[in-house]
C-alpha cells in the first residue's frame, strides 16, 4: 500500500516538474509495474484493490476538473455541444 502511495506522489512530482498531466506518469507506472509489465503489482497483491481503484479514479477526476479552464470550453462551445449530443 505504501508503495502505491509513493508511486502516486512521485508521479505527481514528475508531472509538476515537466508541466504535464499526472495521469501520464500514473499510466506509465501502472503499465510498467502492472501484470503486463514487470508484474510487481498484480490484482492478487492487494485484497482491497477495488477500494484503491475507486479512490484513485476519484482523485484523477478531481485533478482533471481542477485543471480545467472554462475559457477553453467557451471557445469550443459548438464542438462540445456536438460531441455531447451524439
Amino acid at each position: 500500500m505504501a508503495a502505491i502511495i509513493a508511486i502516486g506522489v512521485l508521479a505527481q512530482l514528475l508531472a509538476d516538474r515537466f508541466a504535464v498531466p499526472s495521469i501520464v506518469f500514473l499510466l506509465i507506472s501502472g503499465l510498467i509495474l502492472g501484470p503486463e509489465g514487470l508484474g510487481v503489482i498484480t490484482p492478487n497483491t492487494f485484497a482491497s484493490l477495488p477500494a484503491i481503484v475507486g479512490l484513485s479514479v476519484a482523485i484523477i477526476v478531481f485533478e482533471g476538473a481542477f485543471h480545467l479552464r472554462i475559457e477553453n470550453i467557451r471557445r469550443a462551445t459548438k464542438v462540445s455541444i456536438r460531441l455531447v449530443s451524439i
